[in-house]
């Protein structure tokens, strides 16, 4: 996340997904810090999180993608 060119990746993803009328749903599966336009965003946390709670967000995932 500290790199210059992922930065870049993700500040273009998410002009692509306001563009477009697409959702953006960061996955965040380490610790790290979000940049600050992921982070105003919901995100789905998957760190530290029991077997059915990484059912439950994937399902929570899957809808708001379907639904969106």
């Amino acid at each position: 996340m500290a790199s210059g060119w992922v930065k870049q990746e993700y500040a273009t993803l998410m002009q692509r997904s306001i563009e477009n009328g697409r959702r953006f749903i960061p996955l965040v599966i380490e610790d790290v810090k979000l940049p600050e336009f992921a982070a105003t965003r919901y995100y789905a946390d998957f760190r530290h999180v029991s077997d059915a709670e990484y059912d439950r967000l994937i399902v929570k995932v899957s809808e708001a993608l379907r639904n969106g």
